[in-house]
């Protein structure tokens, strides 16, 4: 039984908050818990909602009210204020089941992990759908075995969907430069480190909600940096020494192909766009 720390950043999605906020609170089987709300400067009626949420729960929900820099810096500040011996990052359009926090909690305590890793229910337009990106029931304990899931895409390099043992975030940031891929640069360091235990369990309890035209599933000039941080976990496999057969550059290819499929659907292939492809295209090879 352990204490646990929930970090949700907010930027506005102000109607999706009371869901998010209510699936997060009272988590069974852990011995303490807060929730830490960022609010990143939101210009809607955001803020209302967390003060009312902070005088329904004292004690338990904690309010950084901040400037918008972004949802990365949001969770710098989120973890450094945590007190939890786990750190759960959930975004603030989403929810979670009701003992889906206790499933996550128990996996850990009955593996000792430092990481647990789930699947997820996507929900879009009202339709719900497996994620399905997951190795299920595994205890990953060497990091050759850990980076062939993570290089295959059989561990899915989101922040979501995953309990962390708060320590791991000891001299860690986020880079608001990496916004977009900020998930799989913050997880590729950390699965880097020796004599990790990661788990995963099948559990589809966290619900992450798409909308339409989100930066996540659109495209433009602020997705570019998604290549610098594909560049770099290959250097970063290559530098540890770590040994896959699923080779990094395969993974950079795949990154590569489904930007352009994102850049293509959004018919946002600019010339400058179609510039850093060939650029990042070129470096790679």
């Amino acid at each position: 039984m352990k204490k646990l720390s929930i970090v949700i950043p907010i930027y506005n999605v102000e109607r999706y908050l009371p869901a998010c906020f209510d699936s997060c609170l009272d988590p069974t089987r852990a011995e303490d818990y807060e929730i830490v709300a960022v609010n990143d400067g939101s210009t809607n009626g955001a803020i209302d909602v967390l003060r009312e949420y902070e005088a329904e729960h004292p004690g338990v929900f904690r309010i950084i009210d901040r400037e918008n820099r972004g949802a990365g810096l949001s969770r710098n500040e989120g973890f450094l204020a945590a007190t939890g011996d786990y750190v759960w990052f959930v975004d603030a359009d989403d929810a979670l089941d009701s003992d889906y926090l206790g499933t996550m909690l128990d996996v850990a305590a009955q593996t000792d992990a430092d990481v647990v890793a789930s699947d997820s229910t996507f929900v879009e337009a009202g339709r719900l759908r497996r994620f399905g990106m997951i190795e299920p029931d595994r205890l990953f304990e060497t990091r050759d075995e850990l980076w062939e899931a993570f290089l295959a895409e059989r561990m899915p390099w989101s922040l979501w969907a995953k309990l962390y043992r708060a320590e791991l975030f000891e001299g860690l940031r986020f880079d608001s430069r990496d916004f977009i891929a900020e998930d799989l640069d913050a997880n590729a360091r950390i699965f880097a480190r020796e004599h990790l235990r990661v788990a995963t369990t099948g559990c589809t309890g966290y619900r992450y909600r798409i909308e339409t035209g989100s930066i996540d599933h659109s495209f433009d000039e602020r997705h570019l940096c998604q290549f610098d941080v594909f560049e770099r976990v290959v250097q970063l496999v290559h530098r540890e020494g770590i040994h896959t057969t699923t080779s990094p550059e395969r993974f950079y290819e795949e990154r590569m192909l489904n930007c352009l499929r994102k850049a293509i659907e959004a018919d946002a292939l600019t010339p400058g766009i179609r510039r850093a492809f060939k650029k990042a295209i070129a470096r790679h090879r």
